[in-house]
């Protein structure tokens, strides 16, 4: 290529790209011829070493769990639970858990034209959820808060079947608030029919109850 002024206008748009040799300055044409047999050939004009073989690198492996853990064991953990705090997380879990059956409940009814449900909310604290197969009343559960079995922090108290909403005093199952070894809150259930699961949060105890619900309603 042969230019004056900037070569960049000398080149048509559709030709960018394309590997130019300069041969505009005829001081520089031997070199420029040079470079152009270079290309020809398809011989490098600067002879640039090879690279060498790759070697074998190993990334080092930091075994750092036995310190983590035994840091764990001996750092101390100040933090306080206290009735205030376990009967905040109980009220929590208690909407939380009725907010997921009747999320439940409402997905049973759209797949289901024969099922539906009511959900009669006696105050803040005490809920009854009827379910009906065809319009007929097939189950119903009581969910309420409250302290039956004496101490400071608040219980989730369920019963299932026909009962008076007004009677408080018998009940199929306990949902009650531990505190773990690092001091944080969980829930359990301790009788009946749940006493086996594992089911430690609002998710996972809704879910079991949900379970006992259909078990009844297949009958």
């Amino acid at each position: 290529m042969r230019h004056k002024g900037d070569y960049r206008k000398a080149v048509p748009f559709y030709l960018e790209g394309f590997h130019f040799i300069d041969f505009s300055y005829d001081d520089q044409f031997d070199i420029r011829f040079n470079e152009l047999l270079h290309r020809i050939y398809q011989v490098d004009v600067i002879d640039v070493p090879k690279v060498g073989a790759k070697p074998k690198l190993e990334s080092k492996k930091i075994i750092y769990d036995r310190a983590v853990n035994e840091i764990a064991n001996i750092i101390p953990n100040f933090k306080e639970i206290t009735d205030l705090d376990k009967n905040k997380f109980m009220k929590q879990s208690y909407s939380k858990i009725l907010s997921l059956l009747s999320d439940f409940a409402e997905q049973t009814k759209h797949k289901n034209n024969n099922f539906d449900y009511d959900k009669d909310i006696v105050h803040n604290q005490k809920t009854i959820m009827r379910f009906y197969i065809n319009g007929m009343e097939k189950y119903a559960v009581k969910i309420w808060l409250g302290n039956l079995l004496g101490g400071a922090s608040q219980s989730i108290y369920l019963s299932y079947g026909r009962f008076s909403i007004d009677s408080d005093n018998s009940f199929n199952d306990v949902i009650e608030c531990e505190v773990t070894k690092t001091k944080d809150l969980k829930l359990k259930m301790t009788m009946n029919f749940m006493t086996g699961n594992n089911a430690s949060d609002a998710y996972g105890i809704a879910v079991e109850i949900w379970k006992q619900i259909v078990q009844y309603l297949n009958h």
